[in-house]
C-alpha cells in the first residue's frame, strides 16, 4: 500500500498503487481551500487520471514562512519522475483525466520555441 501524508497526518492509503518496473503512472495531488480559517480544505489524490482518495472537507492550515518555503517531492523514493507541474489553482476531475490522457505529456501546454 501508499499513503499520502501531509503534516503527518494520514489522508489516503490506496491498498494496490498502479506502480511497476516498466511502468509509468499519473500521480495528480489538487489541493483547495486551505488558509481559509473555514473547516472545507480539502485534498484529492488521482492515479492514471482518475481518483484513488480524498480527504476533507476539514480545517487545514499551512503556516509556511514563504521566504523559506520549499515543494520537495520524491524524499524516500526510488524511481522516475517526469513531467512535474504545479498549477496556481485547483484542477477539476474533468481536468487531471485530460491531463493524464495527453500522448506526449505536459510539455504540450508549453512548447519549447
Amino acid at each position: 500500500p501508499v499513503t499520502l501524508n501531509i503534516s503527518n497526518t494520514s489522508m489516503v492509503t490506496v491498498a494496490e498503487p498502479p506502480f511497476g518496473k516498466g511502468r509509468w503512472t499519473h500521480v495528480a495531488l489538487v489541493v483547495e481551500r486551505f488558509n481559509t480559517g473555514q473547516g472545507d480544505g480539502s485534498a484529492r489524490l488521482y492515479l492514471d487520471g482518475r481518483e484513488a482518495g480524498r480527504i476533507g472537507p476539514r480545517p487545514q492550515t499551512f503556516t509556511w514562512d514563504m521566504d523559506r518555503a520549499a515543494i520537495m517531492l520524491g524524499i524516500g523514493y526510488a524511481g522516475f519522475m517526469d513531467d512535474l507541474a504545479v498549477f496556481d489553482r485547483a484542477l477539476s476531475d474533468t481536468e487531471v483525466s485530460r491531463l493524464h490522457a495527453l500522448g506526449t505529456g505536459m510539455s504540450v501546454l508549453h512548447p519549447r520555441p
